[in-house]
C-alpha cells in the first residue's frame, strides 16, 4: 500500500511568492527501513511532520530493536520525542514505547 503525505509550502523566488506542494510517498520510508536504516526513515517522516506517518513508523519498527543499541541520532530522537508529545490523546500507549 502506497499512500502520499502532501503538505502545502510557501516559496519565495525573486520577490515571487509560490504555493507549491510537497509530497513524501510512504514507499520511500518503507525502502529506508527495508535497508535497515532507521535514522533515515524517522529523519524522513520526521522532516515532513507528518505525525500519522510518524506514529505508523513507531507502530512498525520494534521498539526493543531500536533502543537496544543507538540507531537514531540525538536530533531524530529529540524530533521524535518532540512530534509524539503534540497529540497525546491519541495513540498514547504506543507513543509511551
Amino acid at each position: 500500500m502506497h499512500t502520499l503525505n502532501c503538505q502545502w509550502l510557501w516559496v519565495q523566488c525573486q520577490g515571487i511568492q509560490v504555493r507549491i506542494v510537497c509530497c513524501l510517498s510512504q514507499s520511500k520510508v518503507d525502502s529506508l527501513l527495508a535497508a535497515e536504516n532507521y535514522d533515515g526513515a524517522f529523519n524522513e517522516a520526521l522532516a515532513h511532520s507528518d505525525l500519522e506517518l510518524v506514529v505508523h513508523l513507531c507502530a512498525t519498527v520494534n521498539p526493543d530493536k531500536l533502543f537496544d543499541q543507538p540507531l537514531l541520532s540525538q536530533p531524530v530522537l529529540l524530533s521524535l520525542i518532540q512530534h509524539l508529545a503534540v497529540d497525546l490523546s491519541n495513540s498514547l500507549d504506543l507513543k509511551l514505547q
